[in-house]
Formats: C-alpha cells, structure tokens, sequence
C-alpha cells in the first residue's frame, strides 16, 4: 500500500528498464486504467459489494475496492513491483478467465499472485529473510487466521489521499487501527510473532515496502 513518489508528492508508477520488455518503461497506471476498460466485468466485480461473479459462489463483497481511483493506485503499483522483478512478461500474465486480474494459481479475486502477495514465491525472502518455506507457511497462516482479510479491508478503504501519506504515517495508522477495531486478533497474531522471534510493526512495515500489497 506503500508507493514511490515523486518530488510532488504524487506516486511514480513508470515501470523500470529492468523489467521485461513488454512492460520496460510503461505508465502502470494507464496500462492497468486500459486493462479494465477493456475488461469491465472485472472492474464491476472489483468495485461492487454485493456483485458475485456469475457462476461463481464468491465475490469481493465487503473487501471491494471504495473507490476507482484507490483500486487503480494499488493494482498499477502491483504491476510495477512484480514487472520489475521480472515476475511478469506479458498481459496475458495479469488476467485470467476465471479470476480476474490476478494469478491462475491462487484464488484471489483480482489481485496479482495474492491479496497478501508476500506469501508468492516472488517476495518472501524480502519480506521473511531467509527463512524456511515452512516458517512462512506458519506466518501466513497466522495472518490468515488473524488479521488478512481484515488489512486487505482497510487499505482498499482508505481515500488515495491517504496512500500518499508518508510510509511512517500509514503504518502508524494502520497499528492503531487493528489495535482500536480488532484487539483479541491483533494480540493472537502478535503473540503467534513473537513466538517465532518476530515483531508485527517489522512484519507489516516490510510487507507494504514491496508494493505488493493491494
């Protein structure tokens, strides 16, 4: 939920030269803003609480995106971290028939390899260190039980004002939210932490560093 920024404030979403070529040095904004103009049924599961996918049993519901301009801000930074760790190669890559803008491995809705992407294969030595995939697998599912979904709530909640707030403020924010609106979860996944040496500001601080997050 973290972006780069340019001098005024506003977020940078020019995909680095490192990337793939199909993506090298695009706006990810406009290709994402492209992308569901010319899918709207994704940007229709995507934004409406009570839409559920047409032959399908899920829908976004309550974790939906509050606003356009929210949902384009976060997917065109998913699109600009995993183009740049050469995670994605081509347009194909975003979409799926099924579930949207996302992975075909995961059900998730609409979001590239994982609500939480920083359980993927791509970040989780960025965001865990160098840690067993068995120990990952322990903190997701401490997230999982604890605070996911709620996190995922929160960030495609907030105004886009609010994702141009200074990295320090967001996190702060967000700490002070799960502690006021979700005590019991928030000390469970605390102490789930600690039991495996880590701490949830670290954790949370790491996570929304990679841009993955949406």
């Amino acid at each position: 939920m973290l972006c780069f920024a340019h001098a005024d404030g506003h977020p940078d979403y020019q995909i680095g030269t490192n990337a793939h070529k199909a993506f090298a040095g695009a706006d990810a904004h406009q290709l994402v803003e492209a992308l569901l103009a010319q899918h709207p049924e994704i940007k229709r599961r995507m934004r409406e609480p009570a839409y559920t996918v047409p032959g399908e049993d899920w829908g976004y519901y309550d974790q939906c995106y509050q606003s356009d301009e929210v949902m384009l801000h976060l997917l065109a930074l998913q699109v600009k971290a995993m183009s740049e760790r050469r995670e994605i190669k081509s347009i194909d890559d975003l979409l799926d028939n099924t579930h949207g803008i996302g992975s075909k491995n995961h059900k998730d809705k609409g979001t590239i390899n994982n609500p939480l992407s920083i359980w993927g294969h791509p970040v989780q030595t960025e965001i865990l260190g160098k840690r067993s995939r068995l120990k990952a697998l322990k903190v997701y599912h401490a997230f999982r039980k604890t605070l996911k979904n709620e996190l995922i709530r929160y960030g495609r909640s907030q105004s886009l004002e609010w994702h141009y707030l200074p990295k320090s403020e967001r996190l702060e924010q967000t700490l002070d939210f799960l502690e006021r609106a979700y005590p019991s979860k928030t000390k469970a996944l605390q102490e789930a932490l600690e039991d495996m040496n880590m701490e949830l500001p670290k954790l949370l601080q790491a996570a929304l560093t990679t841009h993955l997050i949406s």
